[in-house]
Order: C-alpha cells, then sequence, then structure tokens
C-alpha cells in the first residue's frame, strides 16, 4: 500500500476514491497470504465440538468489544461529517491520525502481554492481573509521554509537515487529541487484561459503555462547538471512563494510580541511566 501511494504521488497518476480502496483491500490480501505462509508450519487445526462451542462462546463477546470500540473511535468523525461539512471531517481527521500513532506502543505491547496474562492467569489467577496491568501501563507511557510532549510542542509544524498548511486549523485539536491519547493505554490495557482472565463479557459491556458516553457527549458538544467539541468530547469521556475503570480495578485487583506512577518512574530512571552510561 505504501508503494502504491509513493507510485501515483510521485509520478502524479490520479487516484480516485474507489481505486484506493480496492488497492487497500489488494494489501490486506497480499498482508494475509504472507502471513499465512510463514505461519502454516506452526498451525495445527484440531477443531472439536467442544472447542468450537467455547470459542464461539468467547469470540460473541469479542466481536461485541470490537464493534463497539469502532464505534468508539469513529462517532466523532460520523457526526462532524453528519453536524458540521467534509471539510471539517478532514481537518478534524488530520489530527486523529497523527494522535493514532499512540497506539502503536499498546498494540504492539498488547500482542505481546495477551499470551503471558494467559499463561499467568491459569497459574495465578486474577492475583496476577495487578502486576500485568500496572507495569504494561507504565512501560507504554515511557513511549507515549516524550512522543506527546514533543507533538504538542511542534503540533503546528507537524501538522503542516504532514498535511499543508491548508489544514492549520487541526493543530490546536491535535494538542487535544494528544491529551487523551495519553490515557488509551489505562483503558486498552485493562481490555486485554479482562479479556485474557476469562472476562470477555465484561470487558465488551465496558466498551459499549464508553461508545455510549462518547456518543451523548458528541451529541451535546459538536453542536455548540463544532471540530472542537468532537475533541473534547472525546477528552472528557477518556477520563470519565479513566475514573470509572480505577475505581473498578481498585476495588476488585487492588490497581492504583499510584503503583503505575511509580513503576514509571523506576522504568524512566533505569532507561536514563542506560542512555547516560552509552
Amino acid at each position: 500500500m505504501f508503494f502504491v501511494v509513493l507510485f501515483h504521488y510521485f509520478f502524479e497518476v490520479p487516484l480516485t476514491l474507489f481505486q484506493l480502496g480496492v488497492w487497500f483491500g489488494a494489501s490486506a490480501l497480499v498482508g494475509t497470504l504472507v502471513s499465512f505462509i510463514a505461519s502454516k508450519r506452526k498451525l495445527s487445526f484440531q477443531m472439536s465440538k467442544k472447542w468450537t462451542r467455547e470459542l464461539f462462546s468467547y469470540g460473541k463477546y469479542t466481536l461485541g468489544t470490537n464493534i463497539s470500540a469502532v464505534l468508539m473511535r469513529n462517532i466523532d468523525i460520523w457526526m462532524i461529517g453528519w453536524y458540521l461539512t467534509p471539510a471539517a471531517v478532514a481537518v478534524y481527521n488530520v489530527a486523529i491520525r497523527i494522535a493514532n500513532l499512540f497506539e502503536v506502543p499498546s498494540m504492539a505491547l498488547a500482542s505481546i502481554l495477551f499470551p503471558e496474562a494467559v499463561r499467568r492467569a491459569e497459574a495465578d489467577g486474577e492475583s496476577a492481573m495487578k502486576s500485568l496491568y500496572e507495569k504494561s501501563v507504565a512501560v507504554i507511557l515511557l513511549f507515549s509521554v516524550p512522543f506527546a510532549i514533543f507533538v504538542i510542542i511542534f503540533s503546528n509544524e507537524i501538522v503542516a509537515l504532514l498535511a499543508g498548511k491548508e489544514y492549520a486549523e487541526a493543530g490546536v485539536i491535535l494538542n487535544i487529541t494528544m491529551l487523551y491519547g495519553l490515557l488509551i493505554p489505562f483503558n486498552k490495557q485493562m481490555g486485554v487484561v479482562l479479556d485474557a482472565v476469562g472476562r470477555a463479557k465484561r470487558n465488551m459491556f465496558f466498551v459499549m459503555r464508553n461508545a455510549v458516553i462518547n456518543t451523548i457527549l458528541n451529541l451535546i458538544l459538536i453542536p455548540y462547538l463544532g471540530v472542537m467539541g468532537a475533541a473534547f468530547a472525546t477528552l472528557s469521556t477518556m477520563v470519565i471512563v479513566l475514573l470509572i475503570n480505577q475505581i473498578y480495578l481498585h476495588k476488585n485487583y487492588d490497581i492504583s494510580l499510584k503503583s503505575i506512577g511509580l513503576y514509571f518512574g523506576d522504568y524512566g530512571i533505569r532507561a536514563f541511566k542506560k542512555v547516560f552510561k552509552k
């Protein structure tokens, strides 16, 4: 997909939305085939009625979680298009795309954390959740916080470089999206660990709740504040969800923000010493 975009850009070949969709689908297909070829030697397909029932029972909740997460991520863009104009969607989308870089550390660590969380849950039960959650969030923040500070300081320059000066308005929106991006690891890792310890149903309802809160706030704020209303609605949603989730985590698993802060400081000092020694 990257090389397709480069080809059309440098050779100035027109690219329609339909062609873009075709190329995107073709790229996904190629990626799927490559992944299958690379892993087929390690795959073993031995399905039974018991496993089918268990996978369906678990999968229906993760499906609901993913659908709710998609709504959560896109409801602001849809409502901007509904209330405002396509131009407003374009400006807002620039800030969102840049802020989405926040999820790279979360996604990478989630793929590592999930199998480890399952193994620890089988061995130690739900008591393993406290350590897994607090340490994983601290590690992600170790990468996210410096990145957020850099982007907030140079938000206008970054928008101009990646999207052009005509999207300068997105710089202010980007600052807000970077703030709520710092809260994403807290909610993201909670979902990963809940799924790992067999609480997929509960996680689904939590994510559905988040989507409902975000929808309501967007309905209220966008008509009054425009594009900025969508950014503030998502930021407010993240803050509300963080508070609710932390109450739940502290009550059920003795997880605290203080412990996350201590891990964050400890990891930061260790990283600084290693870099300084080199």
